[in-house]
């Protein structure tokens, strides 16, 4: 059995009223479905995930980031 688990995704609104925050929470729910339907799980335990190593330099895993925007 493989454990398959969702990385580095984000999703993403502009929040202008009360329709686009339901348009979204709906969006987030579908998401929700579509991993369960995928096999693919959500995990918080870091310890289960091997270390990444890129030419030999172990990559670090951060608790939280932020997306630089180009456009922005």
């Amino acid at each position: 059995m493989f454990v398959r688990y969702s990385d580095d995704t984000a999703m993403l609104a502009l929040l202008s009223d009360f329709a686009s925050y339901q348009s979204y929470l709906s969006s987030v729910v579908r998401f929700s479905s579509w991993c369960s339907t995928n096999f693919l799980h959500f995990q918080n335990e870091r310890n289960t995930i091997s270390p990444t190593v890129i030419n030999g330099e172990t990559v670090e895993q951060v608790d939280s980031f932020k997306y630089l925007c180009g456009v922005c």
